[in-house]
């Protein structure tokens, strides 16, 4: 439970200074990512303790690690288009992805993929931006986090 929150501050943070700012800080990033690593080691080596130290070895959080590689894609995107997706967006879907896993992971960027597309739609659809306007895409990213909590827990 404690991942769920970690991640949700870590996405509202960072949602509403990429609203203010259209950047994410290194340092934010960097917080988060470091709560994150701490979060999976706390995780890993206390089912150690309480499974055994063989178990524990053989229950490294490859699923969790795993979570990272939508990110990681998002940021090869990112290279291969030139910037028009955000680096720091890219490095926040990896740290929230080894957060909460593969499954939960590519939910996550499924629905803020979704969210950003239709959101983007009608704003083109109602003339309000042109298709060349930049627009945050943290903000989806955590609507598409609690729509994923939603589906996990309903």
């Amino acid at each position: 439970m404690v991942r769920f929150l970690v991640v949700g501050i870590l996405l509202l943070c960072s949602s509403i200074q990429d609203v203010k700012t259209r950047k994410l800080s290194n340092r934010g990033l960097i917080v988060g990512g470091i709560a994150v690593v701490i979060l999976l080691l706390t995780e890993w080596l206390c089912s150690g303790w309480i499974a055994g130290v063989s178990s524990a070895i053989r229950s490294v959080p490859w699923e969790r690690l795993m979570g990272a590689l939508p990110g990681l894609g998002l940021l090869v995107l990112s290279y291969g288009m030139r910037g028009q997706i955000g680096r720091g967006d890219a490095y926040l879907m990896c740290i929230s992805g080894a957060a909460l896993g593969v499954k939960q992971g590519m939910a996550l960027l499924f629905y803020a993929l979704l969210l950003a597309g239709s959101i983007s739609l009608v704003l083109l659809v109602l003339r309000k931006v042109k298709k060349d306007t930049k627009i945050p895409f943290v903000p989806f990213l955590f609507g598409g986090y609690l729509l994923s909590l939603i589906q996990q827990f309903a």
